[in-house]
């Protein structure tokens, strides 16, 4: 059992409660530290004893707006109010998500929902058609089974083509096979060397004979040729005109064929015959030799520009072979002449170099044919899906399904969060719900003890399986809680409170300590007769059950009649209560321990006269004048007087200075001392001839 208790020195001037019984009754207006004194109990002795402290009703029990209910126990008055608190936030969320209320974020995103499936419906529509229109016309390049998936994934890749790329690509397509080609071998002439051996020949020349003369170069080139279808070794005949060769002129002729005019004859003949039957024919096979159609399609544009360079430069060789032939059919053997001025070409090796790079490219490539006309096929086809798009204004469906996808995604986000936040808010609802505890014996408890006590204006029944009471009134009607006087709600709180007491769940082997403070607060008649019946039952029961009591007022009536036969056996050992009451002035409370029935208050007048005896004897005349003016007040009022300061104005204007209320002790009595004022206090008594009454009640200021 608590024998003491710590007080904080910041509120009492004694830090120390002593001699404490099993029932304690502590007496003290509002602001003189009852409360301190019962949290200071639990915080000292919580953890030894099983401390239970009746705070008022709203410890125990909660009001439930949203379900016209309330809720009972500590423990569901905590949980309650945060379950109502997290439906509220639900029932918001719910009301936003709501698709048929307008303006909501739930109705937005139904409206942008439909919108959007509209564009959607719309540009699957036109993917189908697409699709559709290409399988109908182009089932060459994409299938018989093209479909709106593919017409979907292909139009990424959509792109115009030109003219020439359709026939180009077109034309790849029609390739069956293709033949390796054989590269252009170089020219059999160097341009250079062969303008240095002209110019060498013309420098060239012979003695002419003077035995033989001919009229012009083709009679001699004529003679020797013919010379040498002669045996000149030995006298002859003509072959021609059958005469016999002169000894003379034989030498003459044998000289002809064997001299240096010849040498340079034969040197033009041979070089005119190379120009002519090589140099020129091969030109003559470069200008015929076309491979343009044995190419592959997508080098015969690079090919035929190729080709057109080098036909141009071959015109210019043509020119230059026939420029050389013309100088040497003017060569005289017997005459020397510098090489006369002639343009030189450029050589053709670059041009056909140009060329065979493309017959090489061409001759690796031509077995990858396949994959080319895979890729032309998919050129086609972007072409063809791009002219579609065009047609049908895809840009324009597209732009529409864009912005109407981004208005949803950003209206679905935001629904989603929403609803993340709603589910995580039932989750920690369905979490609150399982903190509750089923009070439903204390309700029965509840029922039965207002029927035992001649209270049945009202019952408690369980709503549903929250766990929260509705109000009934005696005809089985369901009550407003809003109207459950503040009595009533304490008379329910008070009851599950002692019902709780039972409770062997909790505080299991510790003794059982009961505070009760201020229980009477704010209660009608009825419910402070009700709540005296409980508490002197508790009472009745501490020793036998061996629980330790804290009562703590500043309800008089209920300090006087809570107490029935408080001070009975008052004077034997084995007196187990305590009275204390609690007496502020200044800024801190000091304890008075009430030892006897005689010190003890009677009623609230008693009450009055008993605080200004103990003031008096404090020397505080400055908080005694606001009990004294209510004993005036009270005395005034039972003796019906109209005016008790008649001829005592001074203790009139003393006592009621400012108008103070009854717990506003400290009032100015402008230097007054105790025993000047209660002189003025007995001169009133006497003038309204209630001297033997103030006696009574002050028994002799001297004593």
């Amino acid at each position: 059992m608590i024998e003491e208790l710590k007080l904080p020195d910041y509120i009492f001037s004694d830090t120390k409660l002593k001699n404490l019984k099993r029932k304690n009754f502590i007496y003290g207006r509002n602001g003189t530290g009852k409360s301190s004194i019962s949290k200071a109990i639990n915080e000292e002795y919580k953890e030894n004893y099983d401390v239970r402290i009746f705070y008022g009703g709203e410890s125990f029990i909660y009001e439930s707006e949203s379900l016209d209910a309330i809720a009972l126990g500590s423990n569901n008055v905590e949980v309650q109010p945060q379950i109502d608190k997290i439906k509220k936030e639900i029932d918001e969320i719910n009301a936003e998500l709501n698709e048929e209320e307008l303006d909501t974020l739930g109705n937005r995103w139904k409206n942008s929902c439909n919108q959007f499936k509209q564009s959607d419906d719309a540009l699957e529509k036109f993917y189908k058609d697409g699709a559709k229109s290409l399988k109908d016309k182009h089932s060459d390049i994409v299938g018989v089974s093209y479909n709106k998936s593919n017409y979907k994934a292909d139009k990424e890749e959509a792109c115009l083509l030109d003219d020439s790329s359709v026939e180009l690509y077109k034309g790849i397509l029609n390739k069956t096979n293709l033949n390796e080609i054989k590269e252009i071998h170089d020219p059999v002439y160097d341009i250079k060397t062969l303008i240095q051996s002209v110019s060498d020949l013309l420098i060239e020349s012979a003695v002419k004979s003077s035995v033989i003369s001919f009229s012009n170069p083709e009679v001699q080139e004529w003679i020797c040729e013919g010379v040498g279808f002669h045996n000149l070794s030995e006298p002859c005949t003509c072959l021609f005109c059958g005469n016999s060769i002169e000894p003379k002129r034989l030498e003459a002729l044998q000289s002809l064929i064997s001299n240096k005019a010849v040498e340079i004859q034969n040197k033009v003949k041979e070089l005119k015959q190379t120009v002519q039957k090589e140099y020129v024919i091969y030109l003559n096979d470069l200008k015929t030799k076309n491979i343009e159609e044995e190419l592959l399609p997508t080098l015969k544009s690079e090919y035929s520009s190729a080709r057109l360079e080098l036909l141009d430069l071959i015109s210019i060789h043509d020119i230059f072979f026939n420029d050389i032939i013309n100088i040497l059919d003017t060569k005289d053997p017997y005459s020397s002449i510098d090489m006369p001025f002639i343009e030189k070409p450029l050589e053709l090796t670059e041009k056909i170099a140009k060329i065979n790079k493309i017959i090489a490219k061409h001759n690796k490539e031509k077995d990858s044919l396949h994959t080319k006309q895979k890729d032309a096929k998919n050129k086609l086809k972007f072409n063809y899906i791009a002219k579609y798009n065009q047609e049908y204004n895809y840009e324009e469906l597209e732009r529409d399904y864009i912005q109407k996808k981004k208005i949803y995604d950003e209206l679905e986000v935001a629904r989603q969060e929403k609803c993340k936040v709603l589910t995580e808010k039932q989750e920690k609802l369905y979490e609150f719900k399982a903190k509750i505890i089923d009070e439903s014996s204390a309700m029965d408890f509840i029922n039965k003890q207002l029927v035992n006590l001649g209270h049945s204006a009202f019952s408690l029944k369980q709503v549903g399986e929250d766990r929260t009471y509705r109000i009934y009134d005696s005809n089985g009607n369901p009550r407003d809680i809003k109207s459950l006087s503040t009595g009533e709600k304490n008379i329910v709180a008070f009851l599950w409170f002692i019902q709780d007491l039972s409770n062997i769940t909790k505080g299991e082997g510790k003794e059982k300590v009961i505070v009760l403070d201020d229980p009477m607060s704010s209660n009608d008649d009825f419910a402070q007769y009700f709540i005296i019946m409980l508490i002197q039952e508790l009472l009745k029961k501490a020793a036998d059950e061996k629980y330790q009591i804290f009562i703590l007022t500043h309800n008089i009536h209920f300090y006087l009649n809570c107490r029935y036969q408080w001070w009975k056996g008052y004077k034997k050992s084995e007196y187990d209560k305590s009275t204390i009451h609690l007496r502020k002035y200044d800024i801190k409370t000091e304890l008075q321990y009430i030892q006897n029935e005689k010190d003890d208050l009677t009623n609230s007048y008693d009450a009055l006269w008993t605080e200004v005896k103990w003031l008096y004897h404090q020397n505080k005349p400055e908080y005694m004048a606001n009990p004294l003016r209510c004993i005036i007040e009270t005395f005034s009022k039972f003796n019906n007087l109209s005016d008790a300061y008649t001829n005592h104005k001074e203790l009139e204007k003393l006592l009621n200075v400012n108008s103070h209320g009854i717990d506003d002790l400290n009032i100015n009595i402008n230097g007054k001392t105790r025993e000047e004022l209660m002189n003025l206090v007995k001169a009133l008594f006497a003038s309204h001839n209630a001297l033997t009454h103030f006696n009574g009640y002050w028994q002799d200021m001297d004593d």
